[in-house]
């Protein structure tokens, strides 16, 4: 495999892996719903930079293509989901989401075990 593609895909890999970890260390699901969309931006970019690469075995191009492919599926879902949870009087999103999300009215609220009292 080419050095300079195998450089290209770890440059793509990295703010991927790291984006994905935002999502889980994020609060809100506003925030989850931007980070989705900048790993969703980053993979196509990651996917029409290959495109574009000239020179390329098609092995190498197929292979790289089919691992960005993956990435940008898995972000398109977690777009849509954290989309759905935030804007949840759309339409479309009444139809994807569950009824017991649909319903919430708040948030849980979180009572701390010292005081009993809301924190």
């Amino acid at each position: 495999m080419n050095q300079q593609l195998i450089s290209a895909c770890q440059m793509f890999l990295v703010p991927a892996s790291i984006l994905f970890a935002a999502i889980g260390v994020a609060n809100t699901v506003q925030v989850k719903t931007f980070v989705s969309l900048m790993g969703l931006i980053t993979s196509l970019i990651w996917i029409i930079s290959i495109s574009i690469w000239g020179g390329l075995e098609p092995t190498d191009r197929g292979l790289t293509l089919s691992l960005a492919a993956v990435f940008l599926a898995s972000w398109i879902v977690a777009f849509v989901a954290h989309l759905c949870l935030w804007k949840t009087e759309w339409r479309i999103c009444k139809k994807l989401l569950p009824s017991w999300e649909r319903d919430k009215v708040a948030p849980p609220q979180i009572v701390s075990p010292h005081t009993g009292h809301e924190a």
